[in-house]
């Protein structure tokens, strides 16, 4: 039987056929998980490094606030942005930029956003108590 595979990466999803004759349908490629916990008022931390010639996608975001964050601050923003790799503080493009209160979560799944090129992901938050997770995949 010929080996062959079909791939849409539109909507990241590939298809092929087993030795056996069987259609095998699955996610383009598996998600990672990039953690990071914000610990420094307004300075960039890098949360997906860059990789040359690949973009990256994104499937998941969680985000979540720490009780204990500022007593003066009623919300602290925080802020998902592309970067380069050599300059992390200059915001190219804003992916996502959300107000949390204490003890706040925010879970987004089943995305499928995808960098404009080979950048950075870089988070920057108001306030020191902000814990991240992107869980994505790089496409050439």
């Amino acid at each position: 039987m010929p080996n062959f595979q079909l791939v849409d990466e539109k909507h990241s999803i590939l298809a092929s056929l087993t030795s056996l004759g069987e259609l095998r349908v699955a996610p383009y490629a598996y998600s990672t998980a990039y953690y990071i916990s914000v610990n420094s008022v307004n300075v960039p931390f890098l949360l997906v490094p860059a990789v040359a010639g690949n973009k990256f996608v994104i499937t998941a975001i969680l985000l979540s606030s720490s009780k204990t964050f500022g007593t003066s601050t009623a919300a602290e923003t925080v802020t998902i942005y592309e970067a380069n790799a050599a300059d992390l503080n200059t915001n190219l493009k804003t992916v996502t930029q959300v107000d949390l209160l204490r003890s706040d979560r925010m879970p987004v799944t089943g995305l499928n956003l995808v960098t404009t090129g080979a950048y950075a992901l870089v988070a920057q938050a108001t306030d020191t108590s902000v814990d991240l997770t992107i869980a994505g995949y790089y496409i050439p």
